[in-house]
Formats: structure tokens, sequence, C-alpha cells
């Protein structure tokens, strides 16, 4: 192997590893440069294919078969619109508008299909506004190594205190719902919602009074920025 051979060899070795090493300590990073650009692909040049696959299109209109029965051809089904791709730290983001007599659960009960067939790491499905809906396309796991999308502007007593599923923040709003039960089990992540709920609520000019069952386990670390502890 001649010198150029070896330091070629050499520098795909090295890419490779930066890659692995990327995907694992910053799997946002990895997936704008690598996960989405693929993906985005992916769905592109599968689209059609997909939506009939999954049995979401429709027969054609009666405008369609009259210019297929004219030109010797077969007419081909209609394919919910795809308008818009949105890119996020987590997936992509697709606008769909459907076709006459389809509804969003069509696409719902769809939603491993979609999965599979997009290699996603998981695919949620939403309604917008009437024969409009929002499909996340999740390219990896978001919860293996949390990192927080960009968060609003602050407002007063609306808290981001988590991340779901589909790479969206889990905001606590306590102007729209202001009671609030935290039940589950031993290491479900209750102390770590309850410290991220404190963490987000003590710069806002609240009072803030914790009750602890626990001798103070949980929320003696807070004591300087409570207003009362017992």
């Amino acid at each position: 192997m001649s010198a150029g051979q070896f330091l070629a060899w050499l520098g795909l070795v090295l890419v490779v590893a930066g890659l692995v090493v990327l995907r694992w300590q910053r799997p946002v990073w990895f997936w704008y440069a690598v996960g989405a650009p693929a993906k985005l692909v992916r769905v592109l040049v599968t689209y059609r294919s997909v939506m009939e696959a999954c049995g979401l299109t429709e027969p054609p209109s009666r405008f369609g078969l009259v210019l297929a029965a004219t030109t010797n051809r077969t007419a081909a089904r209609r394919v919910p619109r795809l308008t818009r791709i949105r890119f996020t730290g987590s997936g992509l983001v697709l606008r769909i508008r459907m076709q006459p007599g389809q509804e969003v659960r069509d696409f719902e009960t769809a939603t491993e299909r979609l999965r599979h067939s997009w290699r996603a790491y998981a695919v949620h499905i939403s309604g917008l506004a009437p024969g409009w809906l929002q499909v996340k396309v999740v390219g990896y796991d978001v919860l293996r190594r949390v990192v927080m999308p960009k968060a609003p502007p602050p407002e007063l007593l609306r808290v981001p205190v988590a991340l779901r599923s589909d790479g969206s923040a889990h905001v606590r709003n306590f102007r729209t719902v202001p009671h609030e039960l935290v039940m589950g089990a031993t290491l479900s992540g209750k102390s770590v919602y309850l410290r991220g709920l404190l963490a987000g609520l003590a710069p806002q000019p609240v009072a803030l009074v914790g009750i602890d069952c626990k001798w103070g386990v949980e929320l003696a670390p807070f004591a300087p920025r409570l207003s009362a502890l017992a």
C-alpha cells in the first residue's frame, strides 16, 4: 500500500469515527449534518409509492378518468399533496393536503407502516385545519440523550419542563391549568420533573411554598428561593 492510499484510508477511518462520536455525543448536530438530508431524499423519492402502499390514496377524479380514456392511459390514483417540509432538531415536519374523502384517522391507522417505509424512529400525526394535517417524522431516539429545543420567550407561570417523544417540549402553563397531581412509580421521574418546574419558576416573580413530606430530602436544596418550606 502506497503512502497516498494509506493516508486516504486513514482519512476515511477518521471521518467515520468522527461521525460515530458526533452521533453519540451531539445527536442533533449529526441529524442536521447527515440524517436530515438522507431522510429528506428518502421521503421525496418514495412519497407516492409509500402513500399507495399504505392505502392513503383516493380513486382518480372524473376529469382524470376522461383524460386517461382520451389518451389511452391508466388513470393514476390521487395522492395527498405534500406542500411543505420543515427541518427540526429531531426530524422532519411534513404539511400535507388531504384528498377529498380522507380524514386524519386514515393516516393515524397507517402510522406504523409509514414509520417502517421511511425508516423512521417514530411518526406522529396531528390534524391542522380542515383538510390539512401535520406528519412528524422522528429520525432518532430523542429521549436517549435529551436536548431541549430552543425555548420561546419566557412567560409568567409558563415553564418548559420535559421533552416529548416527538421532539417537542412539554410546557406546563399554570395560567391555563392551575392544578396538577403528579403520580408515578419509583424512578419514574417525579423528582426530576419537580426540580425542572422549580428551576423554571425560580426566576419569575412568584411565591413558591414547599411542603416536603420526606423531611426535606426533596425541597431543602431549594430553600433559599422558596418563600416558605414546611
